[in-house]
C-alpha cells in the first residue's frame, strides 16, 4: 500500500492509521444539501448525525457523540493501534497503552510531524471520557433505564462516569467542599482518614486536603508544624519539635485528638481509587515553583502507582500563575481552583489569565469578594467558590449573589438543600 501511495520506507504506526480513514457517505432526496464535509468522526456520531437528518428532537434521546454536520468530533482507537489512542481534524494522539498521557506522542496532521504532546490533551480527555461511559454501560446494561429515565440511574457511580473526565463538571453538581477533609464530632482540620470517610459517609463527595512534607520527604496530610496545630488535635511532642517538620514515623505515632488516624497522601490516594465519586482538592501550602514541583512530582507518581484514573479527579488549589505552570508541567490535570487568598493579582488580571488557560473555578474569601467581580466570571463561564463559611444562612446569600459554592468545616450537603 505505501508503494502505491509513492512512499518508498513503510509507515510507521501514525501513517498508517491515517490509511484506516473511511468516508461516511449520505445521500438525501434529489441530492439536497449534496457536498462535502472535511470532519473527523467515529462510529459512535453516526446516530447524532442521522438524528439532525431526519429532523428529530435530540433531547428526547440518549447518545453519545457529535452531530458532524455542526460540531467537531474525534475518532477514539480501541484496536489496531493502542487504546486510548485518538484523532480530531487536527492532531494525532498516539498512546502507550499505559494509561499515562505523557508517556504518548502527538502528531500535527498537516505536517505529519510530532508536536508538543499537550495540544493533544483536549481529544484525549473527550475520548477517554466516551469510552469510560460506553464500558460503563455495556458492563452495567443499563442503557435502558438511562433511555427511560428510571429511578436509581442517577446514583453517584453513574454520575461519576458521566462527568469525571470533564474539566469543571464537578462545580455543576456539588456546591460544597469539605475543608481539611470536613469535620468529625466537631473537630475540624483533622486531615484524618477517619474524617475524611465521616464526611464521606455525610454526603461530601468534595474533599480539600492539606498537604506538607514531613523531614524524610513524605507527602502528608497537615496544615503546619507550628506548636498552635499540636494543641489544637491534642497531639503532645517536646518543645524542640515545634515549628519544623516530624519525619513520617513520628507523623504517624502521632493519633489526632487522640483516636484519629493520621493520612499520607498515598493512603488518600488508595481510598479514592476506593471511591469513584470522590474528589480531592489539594492546598500544598506554597506557591514556590520547585517546592510546588517536587510535591505535585510526588503525588503524581503516587497516584500513578496506586490508579493513574486517580488523577481525574484531584483538583490542584493554584494561587499564582507561575505555580499553575510549574503545576501543569508536572501533569496537566482535567480541573484546576485558582485561588486568589495569596495573590494580590486584580481582577482584570485574573480574568484574562483564567480565560486564556481554561481555569473555569475560581476561590476567593469575603476580602476579596465582589459581585461586579462574580458577575464578569460568570459571564466568561468562571464559576465562583468562596472560603470559609459554617453559616447556612451565609452560604444561601452568597449564592444569591452569583456564588456557586462554598468550602466549610462543619456543614454537610443536606444543610445547604
Amino acid at each position: 500500500m505505501y508503494k502505491l501511495l509513492g512512499k518508498d520506507t513503510k509507515p510507521n504506526v501514525y501513517e498508517s492509521s491515517e490509511l484506516f480513514k473511511v468516508p461516511f457517505i449520505v445521500r438525501l432526496p434529489k441530492g439536497e444539501d449534496a457536498g462535502v464535509i472535511d470532519n473527523t468522526g467515529g462510529q459512535m456520531d453516526l446516530y447524532p448525525t442521522l438524528i439532525n437528518l431526519l429532523g428529530l428532537n435530540k433531547k428526547e434521546t440518549f447518545y453519545l457523540g457529535h452531530d458532524l454536520l455542526n460540531a467537531k468530533s474525534y475518532a477514539a482507537f480501541r484496536t489496531h493501534i493502542p487504546s486510548g489512542s485518538v484523532v480530531n481534524n487536527e492532531y494525532f494522539y498516539l498512546s502507550m497503552g499505559d494509561g499515562v498521557f505523557e508517556n504518548g506522542t502527538c502528531y500535527d496532521r498537516k505536517t505529519g510531524s510530532a508536536v508538543e504532546v499537550n495540544l493533544c490533551i483536549a481529544p484525549y480527555r473527550e475520548a477517554k471520557n466516551s469510552i469510560k461511559i460506553s464500558d460503563y454501560i455495556l458492563n452495567q446494561d443499563n442503557l435502558e433505564e438511562i433511555i427511560d429515565h428510571k429511578p436509581g440511574v442517577e446514583n453517584a457511580e453513574t454520575e461519576d462516569m458521566l462527568f469525571a473526565n470533564t474539566p469543571n463538571a464537578w462545580a455543576d453538581h456539588y456546591t460544597l467542599i469539605a475543608h481539611a477533609l470536613g469535620a468529625i464530632d466537631g473537630y475540624s482540620h483533622t486531615n484524618s482518614i477517619d474524617a475524611l470517610i465521616t464526611s464521606y459517609d455525610n454526603g461530601h463527595r468534595v474533599f480539600e486536603m492539606d498537604l506538607i512534607t514531613t523531614s524524610d520527604g513524605v507527602l502528608i496530610g497537615r496544615h503546619d508544624w507550628y506548636e498552635d496545630l499540636y494543641g489544637k488535635l491534642y497531639q503532645e511532642v517536646s518543645k524542640d519539635k515545634f515549628n519544623k517538620p516530624l519525619s513520617l514515623d513520628e507523623f504517624l505515632s502521632l493519633p489526632i485528638n487522640k483516636k484519629y488516624t493520621p493520612m499520607t497522601a498515598e493512603q488518600m490516594l488508595v481510598i479514592l481509587s476506593q471511591y469513584p465519586d470522590m474528589y480531592i482538592v489539594t492546598d500544598t501550602k506554597t506557591a514556590n515553583s520547585e517546592e510546588v514541583k517536587k510535591q505535585f512530582s510526588q503525588l503524581v507518581a503516587s497516584a500513578r502507582s496506586v490508579d493513574p484514573s486517580v488523577l481525574d479527579r484531584i483538583i490542584p488549589q493554584i494561587y499564582t500563575e507561575n505555580m499553575h505552570k510549574a503545576v501543569d508541567e508536572i501533569h496537566p490535570f482535567t480541573n484546576y481552583i485558582y485561588s486568589l487568598y495569596i495573590n494580590d493579582y486584580d481582577d482584570d488580571r485574573v480574568l484574562q489569565y483564567a480565560k486564556d488557560n481554561k481555569l473555569g473555578v475560581v476561590m476567593m474569601d469575603e476580602n476579596r469578594y465582589s459581585k461586579a467581580f462574580v458577575d464578569r466570571l460568570a459571564k466568561a463561564g468562571i464559576k465562583t467558590y468562596m472560603h470559609t463559611f459554617n453559616d447556612v444562612d451565609k452560604v444561601k446569600d452568597y449564592q444569591k449573589q452569583g456564588v456557586i459554592g462554598v468550602m466549610t468545616d462543619q456543614l454537610i450537603p443536606s444543610d445547604i438543600k
